[in-house]
């Protein structure tokens, strides 16, 4: 066998594909475990579907925002909105910062269209880096002699970061994607999730270092991060959330790529900011589902209250308590007419006396509580461990309220 020096070796020795997670510190497996257990948390609950298509269009509307924005793009959210539903709000369609955003939504399309094509599954391979790399950069100026989506030819410098030597790129490449590979086999299929976390993080922080493109070699890094954790079944929304945590952490971020360090530190240290923020990613995740849940269940427990009456006053007590939830936050007495539309209609022409009496009404029952001058929906009462003051109290309310 002939042995090859490669110049790497000496240049760039943290490049060694090696990672031995018996090393890893007690707080990353800590941070593995919370991200395992906020996934089981939230495909635990059920989210209204359309409730989901909204959270979804505004994750990834933050999420495009945060992958341009990492490399300089200075479009704000709303203006990628605009570009997601057609519109060039300010800007001709022309614009490099428009056209950025649509590439790297193409590259996300291809991703999620690969994987409905292959079933779930799929290990990537150097081709499809290069593949993110071209799309991403589909009809933008190269700042150098190498081409979108072709192995580098010149020397690399990102911020007071060097990449590897152009001639050793395409090796380095295959080496990550094999050890990627190598990887994934040793985890049983019931861990694929951690694996494909671990096996997402790597590839991020690998792939900017070894710059094997000529340019947004970054981006690429953090779309090869997307397949990968995405193949692995970690959610759409949360990777976007990722990207946002990545964004909005990017001095830190930064510093972590560029700070070199002999392995496995500067390995480790990554993988435990970045999974601090997937953990950050599932909790906003799995809050917006809880919050959606949460008003499901209490409109359910409001009509089990209150019935299937039709009387008007039992309508209004049952749409003011729901539409002073709806606030979340406390709503002046004074003002309790005008909390929604709805309400404002509801108590058009009646006196304030009738006000105070649906008022009281809703405070006996316990479902909204005074505090000062102000009142607020017990939200809490979902929350509450049954007792026999609470049985009490669902006795007491059952049948209803009305009072006039």
């Amino acid at each position: 066998m002939v042995l090859i020096n490669r110049r790497y070796e000496r240049s760039h020795p943290w490049l060694d594909f090696q990672l031995n997670m018996r090393e890893a510190p007690p707080r990353l497996w800590m941070l593995l475990g919370q991200a395992v257990k906020g996934r089981d948390n939230l495909i635990s609950l059920p989210i209204n579907p359309l409730t989901a298509h909204g959270l979804y269009h505004d994750y990834r509307v933050r999420g495009l925002h945060s992958l341009a924005a990492l490399e300089g793009n200075t479009l704000v959210p709303e203006e990628v909105a605009g570009l997601l539903v057609g519109e060039s709000p300010g800007f001709g369609g022309e614009d490099a910062r428009a056209r950025e955003i649509r590439n790297i939504a193409r590259v996300i399309d291809h991703i999620l269209d690969k994987l409905d094509m292959e079933g779930g599954s799929w290990d990537i391979t150097p081709p499809d880096v290069l593949e993110f790399n071209r799309l991403a950069l589909d009809d933008i100026p190269s700042p150098g002699r190498t081409g979108p989506g072709m192995i580098r030819s010149e020397e690399a410098v990102v911020m007071s970061y060097r990449g590897a030597p152009p001639e050793d790129c395409e090796y380095l490449l295959e080496r990550l994607c094999k050890g990627l590979a190598e990887i994934k086999r040793e985890f049983p299929p019931e861990d694929e999730w951690v694996s494909g976390i671990i096996r997402g993080l790597l590839a991020h922080i690998y792939l900017f270092w070894i710059q094997p493109c000529g340019s947004a070699n970054g981006l690429t890094a953090r779309l090869a991060e997307f397949q990968v954790m995405l193949s692995a079944g970690i959610p759409e929304t949360v990777l976007y959330l990722l990207q946002e945590y990545y964004h909005k952490t990017q001095q830190r971020y930064f510093a972590l790529l560029t700070r070199v360090q002999q392995p496995p530190s500067g390995i480790m240290t990554f993988l435990e900011y970045a999974l601090r923020g997937l953990g950050e990613g599932l909790g906003e995740r799995f809050r917006s589902t809880l919050e959606d849940h949460e008003e499901l269940v209490w409109d359910g427990y409001l009509r089990q209250l209150f019935g299937e009456h039709t009387k008007a006053s039992t309508d209004r007590q049952r749409a003011l308590v729901q539409d002073i939830s709806r606030r979340g936050e406390p709503v002046p007495v004074g003002r309790i007419r005008q909390v929604s539309p709805r309400v404002a209609g509801l108590y058009a022409g009646l006196t304030d006396k009738t006000v105070s009496r649906d008022l009281n009404v809703l405070l006996d029952l316990g479902l909204v509580e005074r505090s000062g001058r102000n009142i607020k929906a017990r939200l809490e009462l979902l929350r509450e461990f049954p007792s026999r003051g609470s049985a009490r109290k669902g006795e007491r309310g059952t049948g209803t309220g009305t009072k006039g």
